[in-house]
């Protein structure tokens, strides 16, 4: 059973976890050098799968992070250009229509205008469905760039299915518990945002927080990742 609690708890138990998380959220305000904490997060996956998660990983070999966190990045690069292929779609189609409207009758026009939104919601709704599969499928590539260290074994289909079907049911948990989290305090942070004057000034407070929460979530995701394959 995945203990979400664990991952949750277990930085604080390293009595150097400040540091090490602010030198993450430091690296993570670098652009490319910011890949590092994707590695970090990797090799927490590494000792979580060890029932080694105390302490923390250090911080001594940044290039070891930064080239896992590169190499996990061009694996869910790949995985995402159909979700670009699709925004594509949704782009071209909206500037053909806008070319050709004006140069149709007003009966072709709204023809036209059904049409895109048939195509609109269709390249929605797939990109909806893409993105839900990119979430669920997301845990496994970790797990497998992490125990290989190589880009073709996010590819390897067979491993990728015997990871999800080895504990179906805790692996549904740790893609849907964390989505629900975000879902919520995404809500949160809208309603928030809606209070004249009040709402600005928290969400701006919130920056330095979230910049803080980059590192220590990876670290929670590393964890359960590692739980999975334990």
């Amino acid at each position: 059973m995945i203990d979400f609690g664990r991952a949750v708890q277990h930085p604080f138990e390293d009595r150097d976890w400040l540091v090490k998380i602010l030198i993450g959220a430091g690296v993570s305000l670098i652009p490319i050098l910011n890949f590092a904490v994707t590695g970090y997060s990797l090799e927490v996956l590494r000792n979580s799968s060890h029932n080694r998660d105390v302490p923390l990983p250090q911080w001594d070999d940044l290039g070891r992070h930064f080239v896992d966190g590169l190499k996990l990045f061009v694996v869910m690069l790949v995985y995402a250009i159909p979700l670009f292929v699709v925004i594509f779609g949704i782009s071209f189609a909206g500037v053909g229509f806008g070319i050709v409207s004006d140069r149709l009758s007003r009966s072709a026009q709204d023809a036209a205008g059904i049409v895109f939104g048939i195509l609109t919601l269709t390249f929605t709704c797939l990109t909806l469905l893409y993105g839900l599969f990119y979430a669920f499928i997301e845990p496994a590539l970790y797990i497998q760039v992490a125990r290989t260290g190589q880009i073709s074994s996010g590819f390897n289909f067979k491993e990728i299915k015997g990871i999800i079907g080895r504990n179906s049911g805790d692996y549904v948990l740790v893609v849907l518990v964390p989505l629900m989290i975000g879902f919520a305090f995404s809500i949160v942070f809208g309603v928030i945002g809606l209070i004249p004057f009040v709402g600005l000034c928290l969400v701006f407070l919130m920056i330095p927080v979230m910049v803080f929460l980059v590192p220590y979530i990876q670290i929670v995701f590393g964890h359960l990742y590692g739980q999975l394959i334990r």
